[in-house]
């Protein structure tokens, strides 16, 4: 079964938010969604997740409010600080 947005309803800016999560989806580029605390970010992670060409594959989400700086960058980009 393909993924599909349901558009019917949705206000026009979120219409703008998933029409650019589409084309994010196609593309083999990190992507670090932000917002503020309750807002629903995982629902865009899924959706660019269920679009993408490894859909197939797990989603790994990471809750960055939850974790330390040093940690989310050494996790995230491989970047540990010297010293």
């Amino acid at each position: 079964m393909e993924y599909e947005i349901k558009k019917v309803g949705m206000r026009p800016i979120m219409k703008q938010v998933f029409q650019k999560v589409s084309k994010i989806a196609t593309t083999d580029d990190p992507v670090l969604i932000v917002g503020e605390k309750g807002i629903e970010k995982r629902i865009i992670v899924r959706a660019i997740h269920n679009l993408s060409k490894r859909k197939s594959n797990s989603l790994i989400e990471v809750n960055c409010a939850l974790t330390e700086q040093e940690r989310i960058e050494k996790e995230m980009f491989g970047i540990e600080k010297a010293g």
